[in-house]
């Protein structure tokens, strides 16, 4: 009984760091095409709900929230009436902004071919 609660507990962490791990590198996608299009990003946050942790560095904070299934890149001028805000996200060209908003999947794309290259590598393939 203690061996399969173990066995759960152990599946339940590595749904959790997987999920977790796909968040990350999708919204790592929005923040780094945002940035390389030197769109204004007012907050890059892992989870949501309260803050555990955060930093300011220039003119981003950086934030770790309480529940791990989410994140944000919060770009300036892609919520209602922010439309006119400097370095924001409709002020850039219709280039940036899809490059910006497909950046989040690619890294999907990109994490699943790392991941399936780690564990060919690490197991090989089954003959």
């Amino acid at each position: 009984m203690i061996e399969q609660m173990g066995n759960w507990a152990n599946q339940i962490f590595w749904v959790i760091f997987i999920l977790g791990l796909c968040i990350f590198s999708h919204e790592l996608g929005h923040f780094i095409a945002a940035k390389l299009s030197q769109m204004q990003v007012n907050e890059f946050a892992f989870g949501f709900g309260p803050l555990i942790k955060g930093f300011r560095w220039g003119e981003t904070t950086y934030a770790i929230r309480a529940v791990p299934f989410g994140g944000q890149v919060n770009i300036a001028g892609m919520e209602p009436g922010e439309e006119d805000t400097p370095r924001g996200f409709h002020t850039r060209p219709r280039w940036q902004r899809f490059v910006t908003i497909f950046a989040g999947v690619f890294m999907n794309v990109v994490l699943a071919m790392v991941l399936f290259w780690i564990i060919n590598v690490a197991h090989g393939v089954p003959v």
